[in-house]
């Protein structure tokens, strides 16, 4: 049976596309500290860690949810204002665009999430 691309089918593919993002800013986050003119760093990597950890195992998990749900990511591109997926779902072609502004914002709320916990 048929069943058209629902709300939560785009906030997996939403969640899918942020956290490699999140993953990237964690990475590029504690090389600075490893480089910079901080005296004590192995706190902030140890929660720096244990967050990318989490990252990585809910990346799996999604990665798992995409293949049942049948969604494949077909295309990237990106300007200066947006970046633009074109995927398919269960045969019907869509592009998802996401302002880069919003890829900003939602990272950082994550990113709040994911060093909390």
């Amino acid at each position: 049976m048929f069943r058209p691309i629902d709300d939560q089918d785009i906030t997996i593919l939403r969640e899918h596309i942020l956290l490699p993002i999140l993953l990237t800013v964690f990475e590029h986050d504690k090389k600075k500290i490893l480089q910079g003119g901080i005296k004590i760093t192995r706190p902030y990597i140890a929660v720096i860690d244990n967050a990318m950890d989490r990252v990585t195992r809910d990346m799996a998990a999604l990665r798992k949810e995409i293949k049942k749900r049948g969604i494949k990511i077909v295309k990237e591109q990106g300007d200066s204002y947006s970046i633009q997926y074109e995927f398919v779902c269960r045969g019907l072609h869509q592009v998802f665009a996401m302002p880069r502004e919003f890829i900003k914002a939602e990272t950082e709320v994550r990113m709040t999430k994911y060093l909390q916990k």
